[in-house]
């Protein structure tokens, strides 16, 4: 929780996603509990939930585009802006 509390003062983390990263914490808590303590486990729970990003939707608002800057997506039939 405390390695996010950056990213929520710069901005980058609305305050809605709060709620989310405490209840992942203590998901991942009862998994590293249950799991014997096991590190790795907890380490690839959080790996999978980074890359599939089920827990916190992202809005179009905050999305990074392919140049890397935060930007809304093209209207249909429009493309990216190149980079």
């Amino acid at each position: 929780m405390a390695w996010h509390l950056p990213l929520f003062l710069t901005g980058q983390i609305l305050l809605p996603d709060i709620l989310v990263i405490m209840a992942a914490s203590v998901v991942i808590a009862g998994l590293f509990r249950s799991a014997r303590q096991s590190v790795l486990i907890a380490m690839v729970f959080h790996a999978t939930n980074n890359a599939v990003g089920v827990a916190t939707p992202v809005s179009s608002s905050t999305a990074p585009t392919r140049s890397g800057s935060a930007s809304s997506p093209p209207e249909p039939g429009g493309s990216w802006p190149s980079s």
